[in-house]
């Protein structure tokens, strides 16, 4: 089923114009998610809320959401982004002086400000883990480290990205997740750089609270985002941020402060029904293709191309066989050892119409399941030599 997406301009505008390597920062939409918008802004400029309450019109997205992580309905929650969910957590929980939260120094900063935050107010210790570079150019953040140092008995949290956005290292959350659900410590995960690209279940993987954007490999709207939160921690999180969606039986005309036994705890007033709406489109679209499917295809991309780049003298900077069952992201990050990262990225854009991205002082590519194997063979034939 998989083929009828490759290369095909009529569902992937984008094609026409660009080849188009960057949904690990900002995606494209497919033509039915533009499709989707449009109609919503038509139907809402010349209807307004006559004909549809668009609260209830976007309830099945939850349903498609939870489906994507293998999560319950009411287990999810609509955000704005990935940082709207992580500060509804870091602010609603219960933290002591002395409490222990473990990550890593390269999360992106979204995944650190708000436990820098829980530090500020609560006197909570941050112990952030190196990222280190092997002597064959491979970034990596050691697991064994990482849970070396939350097996400390102060240990409450450890704090996650599923994929790093700097290096494209993949987190064995398995291994992670038993590992805390062993020792009853929580498991909080940024995935924005792996849902809708990488299989996700967030009961295999021990995931206590998981939060993404829309705006990457979602392919949807940037204002559309989610949280899941394990149903048995729900009450256990009052987060800082609250309003009418939020509580039991949410009314506009009563007030009634009891809070939501439900992820809609979370959620606080009017959602930005048309990013929802977008993202309603491709969420749909990405369960119809399979995300097993849409693994595969990039997987395969992302292995030729980073094939291709060795043999031209780059240095691939991700872990290409994966550090547990072969999985890796979508994403590519590589260095070149005559030009710096913005300026090759700004060449490849100016002069070739491909668009990759510089991070942290590497290149990033990062396809999505309707990139060929011919664009890729064709940007690799374009970077200099």
């Amino acid at each position: 089923m998989i083929q009828q997406y490759i290369g095909n301009a009529d569902l992937f505008p984008i094609l026409t114009r660009w080849d188009y390597f960057n949904h690990a920062g900002v995606s494209p939409w497919p033509a039915m998610t533009l499709k989707a918008v449009n109609d919503f802004s038509a139907e809402f400029g010349l209807d307004c809320f006559q004909r549809k309450n668009w609260f209830h019109e976007l309830e099945p997205l939850r349903g498609m959401l939870a489906k994507l992580v293998n999560a319950e309905p009411d287990e999810i929650a609509f955000m704005r982004n990935t940082a709207d969910g992580i500060c509804a957590v870091s602010s609603g929980l219960r933290w002591e002086k002395g409490d222990r939260i473990v990550s890593a120094d390269c999360e992106y900063p979204t995944n650190i400000y708000p436990w820098m935050d829980v530090c500020e107010r609560c006197g909570a210790e941050l112990v952030a883990i190196k990222e280190k570079t092997d002597a064959a150019g491979v970034a990596r953040v050691s697991e064994d480290e990482l849970l070396d140092a939350a097996s400390h008995h102060r240990t409450k949290m450890i704090a996650l990205s599923h994929v790093q956005w700097g290096s494209g290292q993949c987190m064995d959350l398995q291994r992670i997740g038993r590992f805390c659900r062993e020792r009853g410590i929580l498991f909080a995960v940024d995935v924005i750089q792996s849902l809708g690209v990488v299989p996700i279940d967030v009961k295999r993987m021990g995931i206590d609270f998981l939060f993404a954007g829309g705006h990457k490999w979602l392919l949807s709207p940037p204002g559309a985002g989610m949280m899941f939160c394990r149903r048995e921690l729900i009450e256990r999180v009052n987060p800082a941020t609250v309003g009418a969606l939020s509580v039991v039986n949410p009314s506009k005309w009563e007030v009634n402060f009891t809070r939501a036994t439900t992820a809609m705890r979370f959620e606080t007033g009017t959602h930005a029904f048309g990013s929802l709406a977008g993202m309603a489109a491709s969420v749909k679209l990405l369960l119809e293709v399979g995300i097993e499917s849409i693994h595969t295809q990039v997987k395969s991309l992302g292995d030729a191309f980073a094939a291709g780049i060795a043999k031209k003298g780059y240095v691939v900077a991700t872990l290409r066989d994966g550090n547990f069952g072969g999985i890796v992201g979508g994403a590519v990050c590589f260095t070149s050892p005559r030009q710096k990262p913005e300026e090759l990225v700004k060449q490849m854009r100016s002069e070739h119409q491909t668009e990759l991205a510089a991070r942290t002082g590497r290149v990033r590519f990062s396809p999505h399941f309707y990139n060929s194997m011919d664009q890729v063979e064709r940007v690799v034939g374009k970077l200099p030599g």
